[in-house]
């Protein structure tokens, strides 16, 4: 008897030579992703006695597993591949890869596989080593809504249960209908330009946002960048915003002025000075963006009084250059003016030297920017950033480096600025030199602004107050 192994097993024993009515043992194993069907005579059991009769030759069957693919559906369209139909269950061969194509219907796009594929490359391979379930979700094609509705800034729910203050607290997202975008999350913002294909909103260089859902008021999408996932993300329209509007903080706050926030302590200094005494203002400008006055006349309230100033102190008839018992630097052209400029390109006032102001503009987003000074050797003195808080005051917070000014740790403080409308100085009554915190620090560059915070921060108002 001659016993055999078909391709994918093996048998206990070959066979030999035996005296007739002497019986063999034999038993068929499959190996891997085979199973045993049957021998050449047409028994099924792997393992048989066999009672010999006549010379004889028996083979042991072997075939591969097979495993059922099951292709399911969400919306309208059928998966293609040669005999996989939509809805019908198809057993394959086990190692055999089939690749499946999505195929919309008339008015949908295909936009992703689930259960055992996954993403939404499309056509995608499939290895078939068990029993495999994959669904294909269609959508309806929104693009004629998306390019309706689209343009618009969308704050997402992602901070629906923190306390928002700031705008660059809140997650959103800008599209524009010049094919721009901005993505703000966590407080990281991201910009380019994106084209819209069917669903899906390609971001330039950083991943694809997926739109489920949109209407007028609310949009249900996916975001999908390099550091950030989220499905079913709603998103609600800020009515405050329209398409076209500033989209950086210099185009938002161009030629707008701004003051100390309390009203009641902005009108008690008013008062005393007799004039305005602070006033920030900012221009779209990538050269001229910043421009920071303050009244010079603090030194003659100071040179007139070091405790409980009168309380109709009129100083208006006294000029700077007329105070001499403080140690003021007095420069030719600033002997009779009464305020101090403060811009990203003029002079500050360093150890007595005038020397050029190093302001360098590091970030200007959509709801803040960043700004620090240094020194003429690029020795970065003071980081300032100001953002703007939800009810479109300021909040501006200086960071002082602490190894250049001997410090145990870099120094950060913060104060809030309100928009106001003032008349600036005219150009004949304003020193170009910063020399008006001189006596604060001797050194250093103490600017209008940093000069502000110093003294808002030590007399307590370095927090939105009440009214």
């Amino acid at each position: 008897i001659t016993l055999s192994a078909g391709e994918g097993g093996t048998v206990s024993t070959t066979g030999g030579e035996y005296e007739a009515g002497q019986t063999v043992n034999v038993t068929a194993t499959p190996q891997g992703e085979y199973v045993f069907t049957s021998w050449s005579d047409g028994n099924t059991n792997a393992t048989r006695t066999i009672t010999i009769g006549s010379n004889s030759t028996l083979t042991a069957n072997f075939e591969k597993r097979k495993y059922p693919l099951t292709v399911n559906f969400e919306g309208e369209g059928e998966v293609l591949e040669e005999i996989v139909n939509a809805g019908r269950t198809t057993d394959y061969d086990s190692g055999t890869t089939v690749k499946l194509k999505a195929v919309p219907a008339d008015g949908w796009v295909f936009v992703e596989w689930e259960g055992d594929l996954n993403g939404n490359s499309n056509p995608q391979q499939i290895n078939i080593m068990d029993s495999k379930i994959v669904k294909a979700v269609f959508k309806e094609n929104l693009q004629s809504e998306i390019l309706a509705l689209l343009y618009d800034k969308w704050n997402l729910k992602t901070t629906i249960s923190k306390k928002v203050t700031s705008k660059s607290q809140q997650d959103f997202v800008i599209f524009t209908s010049a094919n721009k975008f901005i993505l703000n999350i966590n407080e990281v913002e991201r910009r380019g330009s994106y084209i819209i294909e069917n669903n899906n909103i390609i971001l330039e260089s950083l991943g694809n946002i997926k739109i489920n859902e949109i209407s007028e008021n609310i949009i249900n999408l996916n975001i999908d960048t390099s550091d950030f996932y989220v499905k079913n993300m709603l998103a609600y329209s800020d009515k405050s915003y329209s398409d076209g509007d500033c989209i950086t903080f210099l185009e938002c706050a161009e030629n707008k002025t701004y003051s100390i926030l309390s009203d009641g302590f902005y009108s008690a200094l008013k008062e005393t000075y007799q004039d305005e005494f602070f006033i920030l203002k900012f221009m779209n400008n990538p050269k001229d963006w910043i421009e920071i006055y303050n009244n010079r006349r603090f030194a003659k309230i100071l040179a007139l009084s070091d405790d409980v100033l009168p309380k109709n102190l009129d100083f208006t008839s006294i000029s700077y250059s007329e105070i001499n018992d403080l140690e003021l630097p007095i420069y030719t052209e600033c002997n009779q003016a009464d305020w101090a400029l403060f811009t990203n390109t003029n002079l500050v006032l360093r150890n007595n030297i005038i020397v050029d102001n190093y302001t360098i503009l590091e970030k200007n987003l959509y709801d803040r920017i960043s700004f620090s000074m240094t020194d003429n050797i690029g020795n970065q003195l003071v980081k300032i950033e100001i953002s703007l808080n939800i009810d479109n005051t300021l909040k501006v917070q200086t960071t002082i480096d602490a190894s250049l000014f001997d410090l145990p740790k870099d120094y950060t403080s913060s104060f809030y600025l309100k928009e106001r409308t003032m008349t600036l100085p005219s150009e004949e009554n304003i020193c170009q030199v910063n020399d008006m915190s001189h006596h604060i620090y001797e050194d250093g560059i103490i600017t209008p602004l940093t000069y502000w915070q110093f003294l808002l921060t030590n007399w307590g108002f370095n927090e939105l107050p009440n009214n």
